[in-house]
């Protein structure tokens, strides 16, 4: 079983995304996307816990969303101070709640990274015929997309051309994270 880690540089590099191995400021795009990246997740989080239809959860959520809209639309330059101690610290922390919170609610986070972690690399395309279809599909929402090569894995990555997420596969495998509840 490859380490968490192993896991996130597999994803990276069929992503194309970069996986850097010396503290490097990353550019403001860069900065962007994984700051709104992690709030998505916090707002996926907090919809699977509390009652939407209730005032107070609402708010919460909704504040949520606007400072992402807000960092994806206005977030500058200039606005940028990194404190790579204060970040590191950061991330530690985010790392050591989120495994409090698997602990809390009994999830073996071991079995979930594995689902997590093989159903996401079903985004990508290994076969022409995904990618066609997955083209196809896109289109047909009227999501615009580029398409990047990664010769040496043998896949084709699909991404959205507003945000650089990667756009599904039209056969990515949706998590089943109930199968590895005890």
């Amino acid at each position: 079983m490859k380490t968490p880690v192993e896991q996130v540089k597999e994803f990276h590099e069929a992503a194309g995304q970069p996986i850097r191995t010396e503290l490097t400021a990353p550019s403001l795009k860069e900065i962007k996307f994984r700051e709104a990246f992690k709030l998505e997740e916090l707002i996926e989080g907090m919809e699977a816990i509390f009652e939407t239809n209730n005032y107070v959860p609402t708010v919460i959520i909704d504040m949520l969303k606007q400072a992402k809209l807000y960092l994806e639309n206005y977030l500058e330059e200039s606005d940028i101070n990194l404190d790579f101690n204060e970040h590191a610290d950061s991330l530690f922390d985010l790392q050591y709640i989120i495994n409090g919170e698997c602990l809390l609610y009994g999830y073996d986070m071991d079995k979930l990274r594995e689902e997590g972690h093989n159903t996401n690399m079903t985004r990508f395309c290994y076969t022409d015929k995904d990618l066609e279809d997955t083209l196809r599909a896109a289109d047909a929402e009227g999501v615009e997309v580029v398409v990047e090569r990664i010769e040496h894995l043998g896949l084709s990555v699909v991404k959205r051309k507003d945000s650089g997420k990667v756009y599904k596969n039209v056969n990515h495998v949706k998590p089943d994270f109930s199968k590895c509840f005890n």
